[in-house]
C-alpha cells in the first residue's frame, strides 16, 4: 500500500463500515510526523476532491483496497 491508493471500505471492530460511493472516494494516506509515520484513510468529496473526514489505520479492523483494474482517474479525484 502507498500513498494514494484507493479504498473500497473499511470496517471498525464495532462493525461499522465506511465504503466509496458515489459522493465519497476513500484514499489511504501515510504522513511523516518528524519521528514517526502515520497511516489514515481518507474520505474525500468525490466532485471537489476536499478532505470530508479521516480514520487513523491503528483503529480500523479491516482495508478492502478498491482492485486495480477499476481505479480511474474520477475515482482518484485527479483530473484527466
Amino acid at each position: 500500500m502507498k500513498t494514494g491508493d484507493d479504498v473500497e471500505f473499511i470496517m471498525f471492530e464495532n462493525g461499522d463500515k465506511v465504503s466509496t460511493n458515489e459522493g465519497r472516494v476513500l484514499v489511504y494516506e501515510d504522513v511523516y510526523m518528524g519521528d514517526h509515520s502515520e497511516s489514515w484513510i481518507v474520505e474525500k468529496n468525490r466532485e471537489t476532491n476536499e478532505e470530508t473526514s479521516r480514520h487513523n489505520t491503528r483503529f480500523i479492523a479491516s482495508i478492502y483496497w478498491k482492485p486495480k483494474e477499476n481505479i480511474t482517474m474520477r475515482s482518484t479525484g485527479q483530473a484527466g
